[in-house]
């Protein structure tokens, strides 16, 4: 395995050889590489680059070749998610995809990645409580594993292998928690910030309804109110989280607050010390840029992870990217469902207007022969129709703002939160659409009643 950046561009790929076992990867078009200069790359892709396209790698790192001929798209069953795919320490921070090539592609004789089964898992679901159980057991046996693990791998390896798990404990902590009610295992991050008043000058941590702004308390913590819908819980809880190794740290709930994006748990240092029973060090910065630009913060994050003391950069730019790629066709759908129910408001009240006035013309002409001005004509019949769109208004109120809650709490990803919240300007614009249509159609409807013939319509009664 290899994180290479693309030269052209911004791209960063995770380069992997070809497996025909474990982790197998589906073609999607094309076909697989057969020599160590051709590459397949992600299915996701196939819009940015084309099969014949030559790639090539500013530094191709254990790679032996710099330029590759693409011949072909994947999909591989290890990236679920199509927007994110991790994080690296080239570049940005960020990997774009993933691209796979033959075992002979790559120089060096170590593998960097070790793929690991368990027999009594066959035929389990990965996402059962038996399958949980059989897999935690033997991870929570720290010996084993990782003695077997530093036994397969050479010394070399074996070396980078403690120094990144050293390294871990050391920096802000990347939790992991398992929901029962989806199956599904979610990131959570960890930070205790060094200085609190110079941390809420970056992020400001306050409750969602009441708006009330929360301080980090010394014997508990704050989380995200996404995590605690996950978890069921309220201020007082108590939660239990693991962090990568296995060990699981107990916390107590002193505050939720406003969070859309991700999963988080705020922390004092008296807190964090107490919690996970380690010295406090700081190992992360927290930096708020003046240019928000994407240009500029793509920028910026190729400059730190240059130097050799940083690890990996998160962007919180990167994260709104994926809120807007959850959002984005949510939000064409919502304005496909307004056009159509705006057309279909004109069919039925136009439709309903002229039969009405069809079956009343001879009511209409006897008022107007008895003097009503065109107005009064055109109000005695637009009359019922203005008093029933105010009452559809009115309970279109209640029932859109259930069906609000319902979209929003249906579709929403775990990884991410949309506001519940109801604003006023969502009433207005709600009761705007019908009423305008309301009021234009009323013109129509005033124009017909003005070239009623009274004569033709009266000369037929008997």
């Amino acid at each position: 395995m290899q994180d290479a950046k693309v030269k052209s561009n911004q791209d960063v790929l995770r380069v992997f050889s070809q497996s025909n076992t474990l982790s197998s990867y589906e073609l999607i078009k094309g076909h697989f590489p057969e020599n160590n200069k051709e590459i397949a790359l992600s299915y996701l892709l196939k819009k940015k680059y084309h099969i014949g396209e030559k790639i090539s790698f500013t530094k191709p790192g254990i790679l032996k070749n710099k330029t590759y001929k693409i011949v072909g798209f994947v999909k591989s069953s290890e990236f679920l998610d199509k927007t994110q795919f991790g994080q690296t320490n080239i570049g940005n921070g960020r990997l774009s995809g993933f691209a796979v090539t033959t075992h002979n592609a790559f120089a060096s004789p170590v593998y960097q990645v070790s793929r690991v089964t368990f027999k009594n898992t066959a035929n389990l679901s990965p996402f059962s409580v038996t399958y949980r159980n059989r897999v935690n057991r033997v991870y929570h046996d720290q010996n084993k594993p990782q003695k077997a693990l530093k036994k397969a791998l050479n010394k070399n390896r074996q070396d980078k292998y403690d120094k990144y798990v050293q390294l871990y404990k050391q920096q802000y902590q990347q939790l992991t928690k398992h929901l029962n009610q989806s199956g599904s295992t979610e990131n959570i991050m960890m930070i205790a910030p060094k200085s609190a008043t110079n941390f809420r000058k970056s992020i400001n941590l306050r409750e969602r309804q009441s708006k009330k702004k929360l301080a980090l308390p010394n014997d508990g913590v704050i989380i995200s109110e996404k995590l605690a819908t996950l978890l069921n819980v309220k201020k007082g809880s108590t939660i239990s989280i693991k962090n990568s190794a296995g060990k699981t740290y107990h916390f107590k709930v002193k505050g939720i607050c406003e969070m859309y994006l991700g999963h988080y748990i705020f922390m004092n240092q008296t807190e964090y010390t107490r919690a996970t029973g380690q010295k406090y060090t700081a190992n992360a910065y927290l930096i708020t840029m003046r240019n928000h630009q994407p240009q500029e913060v793509n920028r910026i994050s190729q400059k730190l992870v240059k130097t050799a003391a940083i690890e990996t950069v998160v962007s919180n730019s990167s994260n709104r990217k994926i809120l807007g790629s959850y959002t984005g066709s949510l939000n064409e759908v919502i304005f496909i469902l307004i056009l159509i129910s705006g057309m279909l408001a004109v069919v039925v009240i136009y439709n309903l207007t002229n039969i009405n006035v069809a079956e009343r013309i001879r009511e209409l002409s006897t008022i107007k022969v008895l003097g009503f001005y065109d107005n009064k004509a055109t109000m005695y019949i637009y009359r019922e129709t203005i008093i029933l769109s105010a009452l559809g208004i009115i309970v279109g109120f209640g029932f859109g703002w259930w069906l609000h809650h319902f979209i929003i709490n249906s579709l929403q990803p775990d990884a991410a939160m949309f506001d519940p919240n109801m604003y006023p300007l969502n009433f207005v614009f709600s009761a705007l659409i019908p009423a305008i249509i309301t009021a234009a159609l009323a013109i129509v409807v005033h124009h017909k009643i003005k070239k009623i013939n009274m004569l033709d319509a009266l000369s037929s009664i008997v």
